[in-house]
């Protein structure tokens, strides 16, 4: 079963690939690496914990988070 957090993963990863292929663009390392890593870390929590929790609740909380990320790039990016 594909997670949101894995496609969220995947989907950087593919854009990453596309930017570096058609528009030449290169990126940084030791920017993308604790992404990755993030990720990683939070599907291995994520499949532990899931099975304790309903469905609903998980997709509320995984709301939440992106919400409060979502917040937390544009109060950065305004700075």
């Amino acid at each position: 079963m594909l997670t949101q957090l894995l496609g969220v993963g995947l989907g950087i990863v593919v854009g990453l690939v596309l930017v570096h292929l058609f528009v030449g663009g290169s990126f940084d390392w030791s920017i993308a690496l604790p992404f990755v890593a993030g990720s990683l870390i939070g599907m291995l929590l994520g499949r532990r914990i899931a099975p304790r929790i309903v469905g609903p609740m998980l997709q509320q909380a995984f709301a939440l988070s992106m919400l409060a990320v979502s917040v937390l790039v544009v109060w950065r990016a305004s700075r």
